[in-house]
């Protein structure tokens, strides 16, 4: 989140015919990243009654982290998944443009 991967402004977006692309891409990240906020904060609530109901706050703090820990388990292997399928693999290599800063002779650090 520091540093993107392709840091452009939005007139460069523009001239080279992608604002587009960058708009449908930000709109989805936006929500996608308020659907999940929402989903912690049910959880959130839903712990604090789990743990109101059986007078323990341990139950809804053990709930929360194992719960936390479940979803980055899953979405780390689907990533990894995804990663290796052939089309999504090329598409980020020409999005991280690896095979012009990797290759032979290059001295490029875009």
């Amino acid at each position: 989140m520091i540093l993107p991967i392709r840091d452009a402004s939005i007139k460069q977006h523009r001239n080279e015919g992608t604002f587009k692309r960058f708009a449908i891409e930000f709109i989805v990240t936006l929500f996608i990243s308020y659907v999940v906020e929402f989903m912690m904060i049910w959880r959130i609530f839903a712990a604090q009654g789990v743990g109101q109901r059986y007078g323990s706050t341990w139950i809804a703090v053990i709930s929360l982290v194992r719960g936390a820990i479940i979803t980055w388990s899953v979405l780390s292997v689907v990533a990894v998944s995804l990663a290796n399928q052939p089309a999504i693999a090329r598409r980020l290599r020409r999005e991280l443009d690896w095979d012009l800063i990797h290759a032979p002779g290059s001295s490029s650090s875009t």
